[in-house]
């Protein structure tokens, strides 16, 4: 499962439904997946080394001169980010113990997983396909963790592009990975107070007209706005 956006949703959370079929594939998949993976257990040890990506993404709420923060539309009037992106590349690799074959290895960065190499298919997108393309590479199974993307988008780069900036983050990294002795796992389980938000409703009802008026235009301005109203009702 890799976030990606180029694949049927599995959830009822815009206008129409889940792809019924593509989301039963997905759970034998997974079921498949963890079956593989206990066949194939075998004794390793961890590497780890922490790299970074700082091309690849970028933080995408934009203060825009008109005061309001940058979602989609032209970006011609762009006065600076309004927060930091987090570029590190954190890579733990998992070696055999006999022979020191990679055995797997997972990363993570913090980029909206959006963008492939032929648009209009279904894809695992640009770390998905990093990570797929890394397996046929250097052999064992390669895994991607995604970090805190919320608001952190590519904006400028083709996906081929991604992708090959993220696998060449990933092998530099991985030639630097030293040994890690874990002897054990430890959790950390403790209640956390959150609330959900309270929508003024009037007042985001304005604020997303304010926005889509300018910078999508008819019809689309209508049909994001009937989209985040509903989004809110499902919210509250």
């Amino acid at each position: 499962c890799t976030h990606t956006h180029h694949a049927p949703s599995t959830m009822r959370v815009h206008d129409y439904g889940p792809d019924a079929e593509f989301t039963r594939r997905i759970q034998d998949a997974i079921v498949q997946a963890v079956t593989q993976a206990v066949s194939a257990l075998a004794d390793a040890r961890l590497t780890f080394a922490l790299g970074e990506e700082r091309t690849v993404g970028q933080n995408s709420r934009m203060l825009l001169a008109d005061g309001q923060v940058y979602w989609i539309g032209a970006r011609t009037n762009v006065v600076r980010p309004t927060g930091p992106f987090d570029p590190e590349l954190p890579v733990l690799a998992f070696r055999r113990s006999d022979d020191n074959r990679l055995v797997s290895l997972i990363f993570n960065h913090s980029t909206h997983t959006i963008g492939t190499r032929t648009p209009g298919l279904r894809s695992p997108s640009i770390y998905g396909m990093a990570a797929q393309e890394l397996e046929a590479q250097l052999g064992g199974t390669a895994l991607f963790l995604e970090g805190a993307s919320g608001s952190t988008h590519n904006l400028d780069l083709t996906g081929d592009e991604c992708i090959r900036r993220i696998k060449t983050s990933v092998f530099d990294t991985l030639q630097r990975a030293q040994p890690r002795e874990v002897d054990r796992l430890g959790g950390l389980r403790r209640p956390v107070k959150y609330r959900v938000r309270r929508f003024d409703e009037a007042a985001e009802d304005e604020a997303v007209v304010r926005y889509v008026r300018k910078y999508a235009g008819p019809p689309h301005d209508e049909i994001i706005r009937k989209v985040f109203a509903n989004m809110r009702r499902e919210l509250a």
